[in-house]
């Protein structure tokens, strides 16, 4: 089942470590789940804007986009245990790939079958390993279908194997 593309933005999806996630909807205090170490998220390069370093370099600080096809969608605060050197190396990647394919649990639930969902990469809004126990090898992804509906999908993959579909 493939998913709607808009025109083409060079995009490559990278790990990062988020230590702070500003956002005016409804989950924002949920985002970043240890706000010691920060959270382990995939981000799209072609959602970021205003990158700066912060007092300690080894830190970033930047205003993402979860829908650039929105102009409506707000720019949200967050902060990467990553350096601006590391950020501009994943932003002048080439990307490898233009589209992947996730096994998509139908409704969210890991006990029925997984759909293969055909995402293009410009679509893919982020991604972040599942909260419940027992489920190491499942993350919840988000990306824009057709036009600007943000939908959010259980997939049976890790953050690393997620990250692999694409290299």
């Amino acid at each position: 089942m493939p998913v709607t593309t808009h025109s083409f933005i060079p995009s490559m999806l990278f790990a990062a470590t988020v230590t702070k996630w500003q956002t005016v909807k409804a989950d924002h205090n949920r985002r970043v789940r240890d706000t010691t170490s920060g959270t382990s998220y995939l981000l799209n390069t072609n959602r970021l804007t205003g990158i700066r370093v912060m007092t300690d370099t080894a830190y970033s600080s930047l205003y993402y986009i979860e829908n650039p096809f929105d102009n409506r969608e707000h720019k949200e605060y967050m902060e990467l245990h990553m350096t601006v050197a590391d950020i501009s190396t994943q932003i002048n990647t080439t990307p490898t790939h233009l589209e992947m394919t996730l096994p998509i649990y139908p409704k969210m639930d890991s006990t029925k079958s997984t759909v293969n969902t055909i995402i293009p990469i410009q679509n893919f809004a982020w991604a972040v390993a599942v909260a419940d126990s027992g489920s190491a090898a499942d993350s919840i992804v988000y990306y824009i279908e057709s036009g600007y509906k943000l939908v959010r999908a259980r997939v049976n993959l890790t953050l690393t194997a997620l990250l692999a579909l694409i290299a």
